[in-house]
């Protein structure tokens, strides 16, 4: 048969499924078996199950796993093409539109460990925020806090300037897990932002981009989130800068 083509843009409501495009369920499902083959460029295989429901064809059992294993954020690109017999074809794009280095990715996922003597086995791999080795990112990941705390590299391209995304297990851990209005503490400053829980788990959304712009955080900056408050919510952030770049 003739290989079809399609294209996906990661968002936050992808995380646990995805609707295959309808033209090629048009087209190709009756082709599909219940388990389809992604086969990668680096020849890694997955096995993803797929649910009918409302009509449509998801991606449903193995892919949060092979989301969460290829760290897929906001704005990437995946490419599928599909040759018959429930195989496709597929390769992954950053937010720079250039292909991931699929070899840098661990073989399996591993739980986020929320202590800054672990960071570096929960931090985000990507083509904005591979910084180890920088001054923010040896600096954080030293930090020491009698406080619960988490660290993310920050990400101020168009994609993720307005959205943080945050350790789930760590909010439900020391936050209440719902959608609430934090303060952020830098010295003697506070700013508010919307900590806000969704399906695709819990991010800073409004308010965030004041609160780097405020900051003057760039890209390879390094902030550690210290919890001094559960209710209401107050977190004390401490920013490492990336001079490296």
């Amino acid at each position: 048969m003739t290989s079809f083509c399609f294209f996906k843009i990661h968002d936050d409501y992808s995380m646990t499924q995805w609707a295959l495009p309808p033209k090629f369920v048009r087209l190709q499902g009756h082709t599909l078996t219940e388990t389809v083959s992604f086969v990668l460029p680096c020849s890694h295989k997955w096995k993803i199950g797929l649910v009918s429901k409302d009509g449509k064809l998801y991606l449903k059992e193995g892919w949060p796993e092979f989301v969460k294993h290829y760290q897929l954020s906001y704005g990437y690109m995946l490419k599928f093409t599909y040759g018959g017999r429930s195989k496709f074809n597929t390769s992954i794009y950053d937010t720079s539109t250039c292909e991931i280095d699929y070899t840098r990715m661990s073989k399996k996922a591993k739980a986020e460990n929320h202590t800054t003597k672990n960071w570096k086995q929960s931090r985000h791999v990507g083509a904005y925020n591979t910084y180890e080795g920088t001054k923010a990112y040896e600096e954080a990941s030293r930090f020491p806090s009698k406080h619960p705390v988490f660290c993310r590299i920050v990400r101020t391209d168009k994609c993720h300037r307005y959205k943080q995304q945050l350790p789930e297990q760590f909010i439900r851990s020391y936050l209440e897990p719902k959608t609430q209005q934090v303060t952020l503490k830098v010295g003697t400053k506070q700013w508010t932002v919307t900590l806000l829980n969704c399906s695709s788990g819990f991010s800073f959304c409004a308010g965030w981009s004041k609160f780097l712009a405020a900051n003057s955080l760039c890209t390879g900056d390094a902030c550690v989130f210290e919890v001094l408050k559960r209710k209401p919510a107050k977190l004390r952030v401490t920013i490492f800068r990336n001079d490296d770049v």
